[in-house]
């Protein structure tokens, strides 16, 4: 699974605004400018299923690690994952693997 880019503007559900913000952490180096609004944005998450919680436990050993180009790999299984619920809730049949098993 390679690395692809997205754009801010394009950055229209929680989860590709967390992956924005790998992003950012990936070309900063760094996370703490950023920690806050993850945290936020992951707790949101977190309030509406607990589905997300594996990913976010591996994002947090990235993040932490400063294995940026890690975390964004886990931000696109997140978007993957993303994207299998709003399948499942459209009432369209899963496509998409389970990741982070």
């Amino acid at each position: 699974m390679g690395r692809f880019f997205l754009a801010d503007h394009d950055a229209d559900t929680v989860c590709k605004t967390i992956y924005v913000l790998l992003q950012r952490m990936y070309r900063d180096g760094n996370h703490q400018a950023h920690e806050d609004a993850f945290l936020q944005l992951a707790n949101k998450l977190m309030s509406v299923t607990r589905t997300y919680g594996t990913f976010f436990l591996a994002l947090d050993d990235r993040i932490q690690e400063r294995d940026y180009a890690g975390a964004l790999l886990v931000g696109q299984a997140l978007l993957q994952h993303e994207a299998m619920l709003h399948d499942i809730a459209a009432g369209k049949p899963i496509r998409r693997s389970a990741t982070l098993n």
